[in-house]
């Protein structure tokens, strides 16, 4: 009998999206939408209300596409700045709700520092509707879970005891649940980690209109004092054959995906036969992670599961991550980066029949290599 997908990532697919792209014309718009109103990764919420005032970026219900669809351009092919291009865009344009009054704004270090970067505001905006001043973060983000032992959160009055700083999330005050630790989420070229972004969205970047040289950076454009937005966004991928809870404190309704290893490959075909009836594949790359697309959208031609063994060992046979630099390995081995032999395999799944059952499922399909690489990653 098969343990495939304990963590029923399928039937989270199968419930349909809201964000399909149809057409060529409407790939921005649509991942505009997606960007402003999929599921959030976490919920956070302030554990001192007089202190920060923190709540996800909430998106009107309905948006007008005209414009969206008409001026926006952006020649970016990384995820993270082509969402910040995306957004940055509809504020300046299309949305009747904020006015956009500066993007990564710098913040420097005063005196001696002066030249020094201390931070930057990803956005500062205005609330037209609540007339306020508003800082928002941006983060679009992609993690596998490891196979390691699960955990359970501790209880309010525990974790209370644990938490330091002045931002935890929702579940943090809603008693216990089963869940895996954040260390254990890993970017899949195991050169991210949940746990330190996280961190660092908590402590330093939601924070900084709160230092005095963010403050006093803000007090030069007139603006103070600021409420907290934040949107982060993305998908975890939970392994295909492991059962695995979600990471500590993760949205309810977070999406999904699947990852399994490339020695899983022919295993995964039948159980994926089995869940969807006849399938087809198509890889995917960075934007393309966003909104799910009809196959034909896709940059890369969509293929039928009968080719899906030949092209999975093609592709880690013929994929080498590019050579660094003397310098850039340098560079990496500073800081502790963790490379593999070849890049994970990106993809969209859907049956051949899926005019009705609209299942998009995203899978990440990874190296030999890279069950070990990332657990010593999540360790070290």
């Amino acid at each position: 009998m098969s343990n495939f997908d304990p963590n029923n990532v399928i039937i989270q697919a199968k419930q349909g999206s809201q964000c399909v792209v149809q057409n060529a014309a409407d790939v921005d718009f649509q991942n505009l939408l997606w960007l402003l109103q999929s599921p959030c990764l976490f919920d956070l919420v302030p554990t001192s209300a007089p202190l920060v005032n923190l709540r996800a970026f909430v998106a009107p219900e309905q948006l007008d596409d005209l414009e969206i669809k008409l001026g926006f351009n952006s020649s970016q092919r990384r995820l993270g700045l082509y969402a910040e291009d995306l957004l940055s865009h509809y504020f300046s344009t299309a949305s009747t709700y904020h006015s956009l009054l500066a993007r990564n704004l710098q913040v420097f270090g005063q005196g001696g520092e002066r030249k020094k970067t201390l931070g930057e505001f990803d956005f500062i905006l205005m609330s037209f509707e609540q007339k306020r001043y508003q800082h928002l973060e941006l983060a679009c983000k992609y993690y596998l879970g490891t196979k390691q032992e699960e955990s359970v959160s501790p209880s309010k009055t525990a974790r209370a005891e644990q938490v330091e700083g002045p931002l935890v999330s929702n579940n943090r005050v809603q008693g216990t649940r089963k869940s895996s630790k954040l260390n254990h989420w890993v970017g899949p070229g195991c050169n991210d980690r949940l746990d330190i972004k996280v961190s660092r969205l908590l402590d330093h970047q939601l924070l900084l209109s709160q230092s005095n040289d963010g403050a006093r950076r803000l007090n030069e454009l007139g603006v103070s004092p600021v409420e907290l937005r934040y949107l982060l966004k993305g998908q975890f991928f939970y392994p295909a054959y492991t059962e695995l809870p979600p990471p500590e404190d993760a949205g309810e309704k977070h999406l999904k995906g699947l990852w399994w290893s490339e020695e899983e490959c022919a295993k995964a075909v039948q159980d994926l036969t089995i869940a969807l009836g006849p399938w087809r594949f198509t890889q995917i790359y960075n934007i393309e992670y966003m909104a799910p697309r009809r196959h034909n959208l896709y940059e890369h031609p969509s293929l039928g599961q009968d080719q899906f063994l030949d092209y999975v060992s093609r592709h880690f046979t013929s994929s080498p991550h590019p050579k660094f630099t003397e310098e850039e390995n340098k560079r990496q081995q500073n800081e502790k980066k963790f490379k593999l032999a070849t890049r994970p395999l990106a993809l969209c799944i859907e049956p051949i029949d899926n005019e009705q059952s609209n299942i998009y499922l995203k899978v990440f399909i990874v190296p030999s290599c890279w069950g070990a690489t990332a657990r010593e990653y999540s360790e070290s």
